[in-house]
């Protein structure tokens, strides 16, 4: 399908927690756009409370490897809140990594449930603020020097952009709110 796409001429990119990405590799590294590495821990058990699973990749291996733009995606919750300057500082040794966007949860039905971690973000933000030196703004997102990386805040509230999310259980969704679209295709499948 990558190839396909590229050959229409499509900008083809991936978005991946790292699992596969060792075996995958030759694949990662033939894309024409951005990879996206979703870190939310390196600690096991906190990776667990955010994903439901423990696995760490080896990402000391899987950054060295990767040749094309890269990423890493960060979401804030009150599990790793604590860990977000260290993950920063951590991956500020790797020159690849463009830059580290910290994410804040977006959600259009589930604001209740999730606001101990839309706050944490308000938290974690506000410390990169007061800290660290700004350096421009990126549509409604500001970009602050931390460690020498550039840390983009993204607060998720609406979207403009076109995206096709692929599940690894065949669904494909055009809403970008992931978890709301997957939700909702589910449900209409039951």
């Amino acid at each position: 399908m990558i190839e396909y796409l590229k050959n229409e001429g499509f900008y083809v990119g991936i978005r991946t927690n790292g699992v596969l990405a060792l075996e995958k590799m030759d694949i990662i590294n033939s894309l024409n756009d951005e990879v996206g590495l979703s870190i939310h821990s390196l600690t096991p058990d906190i990776n667990k409370k955010i994903t439901n699973h423990s696995i760490i990749p080896d990402w000391d291996m899987i950054i060295k490897k990767i040749k094309v733009p890269l990423r890493i995606a960060i979401v804030v919750t009150r599990y790793n809140k604590n860990e977000i300057l260290s993950l920063i500082q951590f991956f500020s040794k790797y020159k690849n990594i463009s830059y580290i966007q910290l994410r804040c949860i977006a959600t259009d039905e589930r604001y209740e449930e999730l606001k101990e971690d839309i706050d944490c973000y308000k938290e974690v933000t506000s410390e990169i603020m007061e800290k660290f030196s700004y350096l421009r703004d990126y549509y409604t997102a500001s970009i602050y020097d931390v460690y020498g990386i550039e840390v983009c805040l993204w607060k998720t509230v609406a979207t403009t952009i076109n995206s096709y999310n692929y599940f690894t259980d065949g669904i494909i969704f055009t809403d970008y709110f992931v978890v709301e679209g997957y939700k909702k295709e589910i449900d209409a499948k039951c």
